[in-house]
């Protein structure tokens, strides 16, 4: 009976104590890394990484303070090369799902404009993996001013 106690106790322990994130997948650290080069063409205004990101009929939602946007990935390529700004998006904390062809990305970010903080909220990136490679179909993102939503642990982009 003591032992049976014993083992009781061990397991609500085991129940209490954080989860340890599981190591990523393949799969999962390139659709990471298809997110992170759309950032990266968002601030260096990179439209054929944009588009190689993306497939042709992928869209971008997003719903916030100023209502609702939508726009296509040839709205959102010349949007971003037709503004002189430098517009930094960042996130953390990546929860990446994958189901064979198809997977989704859900992260915190923050956005900043020439250096300047705009919003933050959640980004909810949809891809599908077409002849090997990972695009995405479909951005989806909340905007809020904290404390609706936080800012990067890391503190303002340098």
């Amino acid at each position: 009976m003591r032992l049976a106690r014993g083992w009781w106790a061990l397991a609500a322990l085991m129940v209490c104590l954080p989860q340890v994130g599981h190591a990523q997948t393949p799969d999962e650290r390139a659709v990471i890394q298809v997110v992170e080069d759309f950032f990266t063409a968002m601030r260096t205004k990179d439209v054929d990484l944009i588009e190689r990101s993306m497939t042709p009929t992928a869209f971008l939602i997003g719903v916030g303070g100023r209502g609702m946007s939508q726009s296509t990935r040839e709205d959102f390529a010349t949007s971003i090369s037709g503004t002189e700004a430098e517009w930094i998006e960042r996130m953390w904390s990546p929860e990446v799902r994958v189901d064979g062809p198809i997977a989704q990305l859900w992260a915190p970010y923050d956005f900043y404009i020439d250096g300047e903080f705009s919003h933050c909220g959640f980004d909810a990136f949809h891809l599908v993996k077409i002849e090997g490679e990972w695009k995405m179909a479909g951005v989806t993102y909340s905007r809020a001013q904290p404390p609706a939503c936080e800012k990067h642990p890391d503190g303002p982009p340098r």
